[in-house]
């Protein structure tokens, strides 16, 4: 066996004696009772689950040279209690489109959403071409309208409304620009 393994099935008996007895002890007499070869393998083991953080030290004597128990890591190696080790990454590709990032303080919003943006999100996206097409069409004179600040006429994304819905990226995108242009003074 590897000592990752050796490892693992010590921690396996570390877990049960400490449910047993409150912690894993090896008194000094069984200790030195260990070949030479037996009492190195154990220290390394040990030594290993002690740098994972799977155990620490528990009474520290004379006549335990070996006392330990499991720390919270430990008992979720033995139990495999499945635990997001970091933070994961997040990309939001909604009303605030574009913050991607680990664990985020404060948002950064990037709203200059172009049309050759929304075009490669058309294009990536798993529409027919037929559809491509169409989607393109309509928010191009979208963002035409955006770029001369003319007024935006009600109903122009109802063609595609239930198209765009259901692939959030664009949509992200779309809204973004939208309300940008809604809210910033003319």
């Amino acid at each position: 066996m590897s000592i990752h393994n050796d490892a693992l099935s010590l921690l396996k008996q570390i877990y049960d004696a400490q449910n047993l007895y409150g912690a894993f002890n090896i008194v000094r007499d069984t200790f030195d009772n260990l070949s030479a070869e037996e009492r190195h393998s154990l220290e390394m083991q040990i030594e290993y689950l002690k740098e994972a953080g799977f155990v620490k030290n528990h009474i520290q004597c004379s006549g335990l040279p070996i006392s330990l128990k499991l720390t919270a890591l430990g008992i979720q190696k033995v139990e495999n209690v499945q635990t997001n080790d970091s933070s994961p990454s997040i990309n939001i590709m909604g009303a605030n489109y574009g913050i991607v990032g680990d664990n985020n303080s404060s948002n950064i919003i990037n709203n200059n959403c172009s049309f050759s943006d929304v075009r490669e999100l058309v294009n990536s996206s798993d529409f027919s071409e037929e559809d491509k097409a169409l989607v393109l069409k309509e928010l191009k004179s979208l963002y035409d309208r955006i770029e001369m600040k003319a007024p935006i006429e009600q109903g122009m994304l109802s063609s595609i409304a239930d198209k765009i819905k259901d692939y959030q990226p664009l949509l992200g995108a779309v809204l973004s620009s939208l309300t940008t242009f809604l809210t910033t003074p003319k």
